[in-house]
Parts: C-alpha cells; sequence; structure tokens
C-alpha cells in the first residue's frame, strides 16, 4: 500500500512540472508511462475540458458504472446534474461544486462498488493563468488482498473449530461470539451484532457485544426497525462514519445500547444465491475509524458467516428430507400405520431381543368384518375412510412402544412387547370396544398368540394368520 501511494505522490508531482513543457512532449512522456505501468489510471482536464487521461482511466470508469462520454466536458451546472445520476459520486461531486472555482484544491476519498474498492485523489493547480484538475484512480481490491490474508492468518489456524461449530448444529451464536473475540483482540471492533430476519418481520440477533453487554438470540420486534433492519431491506453495504449523524429512512432508528459516544458502524447484508437473509455491523468507539482494508476484511467474515449460516439450514433441510424420505419408506400412504417392510424389520428384532433377554411378546393379526361388503356397496372412498379411521382410534387406544402396521387390504397387525397373553386379550378388547363407538362402527376379527423366539419370522405370521381365521370362522358358524 505504501508504494503505491508514494508512486503517485511521484507521478502527481511529475505531471504538475510537465504541465509547464509543451502539450505534445507531455502526452508523449505520459503516454509513455501509462503504457508500462497498468496500475496508472489518471485523467487531467484543462479548465472544464478533458486533456488526456490513460486507458485504464476509462476502464475504472466503466467499473463504476460511469458514461465516460459524460465527463469529458464538466461545467459546474453539468457536474450538478450528475449529481442523482452517479450517487456513489455524490462526496466527490459535491466538494468539486463547493470549490468549483477555486484554483487550489486537493482531497481524496475511498469508494467500495461491489466487491472492490477504489481510492481517488483529486488535485487542482492553476499554471499560466489556466486551472488543470487532476484525478487519480488507484484499485485497491488486489494490494489489501494480502493485507486481509495477514490478518486472516490466526483465524485460518483453526478453521475446523469455527466450522464445526455449525456442523455440529451448534447456536450461531457461537460463530459470531468466535469472529467478535477475534477482531476485538486486535482491536478492531468494539461492538458487533449479528442479526438473521425470521419469517415474521422481526429480527433475531444470533450474538452481539455492544460495549462488552453480550446479547444472545434476543428478537427485535417487526415494528422496532433498526439499522440491522435496514441492511437487510436494503440490501447495502453502508459506512456510517458518526453514529450520532445517521440519518435512517422512515421508519428506521438506531437502537442505542452501551455508552453514549459517538461509533464508527459498518453494516454488511448476509446474502447467498442472491438472497439477503441477515445482517453484521462492525462498530468501533470514534468517528471515522475504519479503512477500506477494515472493510475487506469486514466483508470476508460476513461471507463465512453467509456460508456458513446456509451450510447449517442446507444441512438441517436434507436431515428433515431424509427423516421424511424414512417415514415415507416405512408407513403406509393410506392409513399412516406402517407398511410391511417395517413390519418385518421390527419383528425380526422383536425376536431376536426376546430370544436373548426372555422377554414375552404379543403379536395380534387383525382382519375387519365385512370390509368387502362396505366396500361394494360404499365405494372406495368410504371403504378408504374406514380403514383410517380404525388406524387412528387403534393409535389412540395403543401404547407409544406398541406398532400397528397395515398388512394388506383390510388386514393389520399389532405387535404388543413386553406384554402377555392375558394382558394383551384386554388391549383388543378396548380397541373393539372403541372402534364400534365410530360414526360407523367397526367390527374385527383376530389371532393373539406369545411370539415364539425359537420360530422364524414366516413361521410366526402364518401361527397367527390361522389363529384369525379360526375366530372368523367360528362367527359364521355362530
Amino acid at each position: 500500500m505504501i508504494y503505491i501511494l508514494t508512486f503517485f505522490i511521484f507521478v502527481l508531482a511529475f505531471v504538475i512540472i510537465l504541465l509547464y513543457l509543451k502539450n505534445t512532449k507531455l502526452l508523449k512522456i505520459l503516454r509513455i508511462l501509462s503504457e508500462k505501468n497498468k496500475q496508472i489510471s489518471f485523467g487531467i482536464w484543462k479548465s472544464d475540458k478533458l486533456f488526456y487521461y490513460t486507458p485504464t482511466f476509462e476502464e475504472s470508469a466503466k467499473k463504476l458504472n460511469i458514461n465516460f462520454n459524460e465527463f469529458k466536458k464538466v461545467s459546474k451546472n453539468k457536474l450538478k446534474s450528475l449529481l442523482e445520476k452517479y450517487p456513489t459520486l455524490q462526496e466527490i461531486l459535491e466538494t468539486i461544486i463547493l470549490n468549483y472555482h477555486d484554483e487550489n484544491i486537493s482531497f481524496d476519498i475511498e469508494l467500495p462498488i461491489g466487491n472492490e474498492f477504489f481510492f481517488v485523489k483529486f488535485f487542482r493547480t492553476k499554471i499560466n493563468n489556466i486551472k488543470y484538475s487532476f484525478v487519480y484512480v488507484i484499485n485497491l481490491s488486489t494490494n489489501i488482498k494480502n493485507f486481509a490474508e495477514d490478518l486472516l492468518k490466526p483465524l485460518l489456524n483453526t478453521p475446523s473449530e469455527v466450522f464445526q461449530c455449525v456442523l455440529d448444529g451448534k447456536s450461531t451464536h457461537i460463530l459470531g461470539e468466535k469472529i467478535f473475540q477475534y477482531l476485538n483482540k486486535i482491536n478492531m471492533v468494539d461492538s458487533f451484532v449479528l442479526g438473521v430476519k425470521q419469517n415474521d418481520g422481526s429480527v433475531k440477533i444470533h450474538y452481539a457485544n455492544v460495549d462488552g453487554e453480550e446479547l444472545i438470540d434476543f428478537i427485535i420486534p417487526p415494528e422496532q426497525k433498526s439499522i440491522t433492519s435496514y441492511i437487510i431491506d436494503f440490501k447495502v453495504k453502508q459506512y456510517f462514519k458518526n453514529s450520532f449523524d445517521i440519518k435512517l429512512p422512515p421508519g428506521y432508528k438506531k437502537i442505542h445500547v452501551g455508552e453514549n459516544i459517538p461509533n464508527s458502524i459498518y453494516g454488511v447484508p448476509l446474502s447467498f444465491d442472491n438472497q439477503t437473509f441477515g445482517a453484521v455491523l462492525f462498530e468501533k468507539r470514534g468517528i471515522d475509524q475504519f479503512t477500506f482494508k477494515d472493510f475487506y476484511l469486514f466483508d470476508l467474515f460476513a461471507y463465512i458467516i453467509s456460508i456458513n449460516y446456509k451450510l447449517k439450514n442446507t444441512i438441517r433441510e436434507l436431515r428433515i428430507e431424509k427423516e421424511k424420505n424414512y417415514l415415507n419408506s416405512i408407513v403406509d400412504p393410506l392409513t399412516k400405520a406402517f407398511n410391511r417392510t417395517f413390519l418385518n424389520h421390527f419383528l425380526e428384532k422383536t425376536i431376536a431381543y426376546s430370544k436373548r433377554n426372555k422377554q414375552e411378546n404379543t403379536l395380534v393379526f387383525i382382519d375387519l368384518d365385512n370390509f368387502k361388503h362396505i366396500n361394494d356397496q360404499h365405494g372406495h372412498f368410504y371403504g378408504d375412510e374406514i380403514l383410517k379411521n380404525f388406524v387412528s382410534v387403534a393409535k389412540k387406544t395403543l401404547r407409544k412402544m406398541d406398532v400397528i402396521a397395515r398388512y394388506g387390504g383390510d388386514e393389520f397387525i399389532i405387535v404388543l412387547p413386553n406384554t402377555n397373553i392375558k394382558t394383551s386379550k384386554k388391549v383388543i378388547n378396548r380397541l373393539q370396544k372403541e372402534a364400534s363407538k365410530l360414526q360407523t362402527p367397526i367390527r374385527f376379527s383376530y389371532g393373539l398368540i406369545n411370539i415364539d423366539p425359537e420360530k422364524d419370522l414366516e413361521e410366526t405370521l402364518r401361527t397367527v394368520d390361522e389363529k384369525m381365521y379360526e375366530m372368523k370362522k367360528m362367527q359364521k358358524d355362530s
């Protein structure tokens, strides 16, 4: 950074000297300089007309979204008309307009545009009764990258610790806390706020440390629109040089926390895939305490937070999707009872467990009575409702540890772990009683056996099925 500024001073002094020479010699030397060093980016106005500019100067204008031709002749009125068109140049243009007739002025400004930073120097002098205005532009992004990497080294030494917070499903406030502690340790910030907008319009402050006062998972209601809300809603990076002079749109205001002293505040939106979901505020005591180098580093941290937050959400969504897919694979879509795939797996585990632990388990095979007649008389839609109602009442009657599965059609199997035959009969009688109370009463036949751990799954199911048909035959005979 120092070598660029030194070089800038040299070029500026050199150009001023050259202005005493003939224009042809000046242009020739400047052309050679600009061709040999692409970092030279400047333009010179003689009175109000563009006298000379380097190719990189026009390129810089394009990066700033400026129509270069509009600045080739710049009267005072013309500059005023450009104020509204180019808000990024507002401070520069206002200063030039205010001092338009002064013979000697000099100022500089830093402009953050997108992900790049520009240093703009303006200088005017009068030679032989002619005013010459000199504008020099440096794109600082490349140079500050190395600076930012040096600042990040202490954090990058333990990246797994930062990202592990998210991968482990821990609260976002832990990541915010670690970043604040690092920046505070190197004396870059005194306060820090990390907020995410919620569906109801409120802002959840996952982590904030303002003058030593910590706030974790604090909710700012939708009606209290703060600076954090402003950064999120308008999707803009904003540097407030003096917290006492902050001017926000109607409905937004700074929420005061901590000492009543002026602060410098830099706000960055948290975005991913062009969707803004939160904001980070970096604050330091005093007026205009931050530089473009600080902005660059803050932007990097905001990007890290955005990636981590989205990664955490993606992992959570994938986990939910996985659970949903698993549930769909083991549940009957119509009745929401378990399906045969799950039943077979559960029974195999139950048989193996009872073999090891001598636990008594009961298996019940249920067949709804006259279901075919109901379907034929009222239609399949009506029959589907009967099946769903039966499973619903069964779930209310059974324990949470009990399992009901749809075996096929109007057949269901219930597994009653750690339950003997006598108790199981009471459970099924209670289910029969509750099912008969439905708007369309349901009756069913059933078979009931103790699960024999010495028999395999196929034989166990065949045995309980035979018991059920014995009951059905007895009911028909009677």
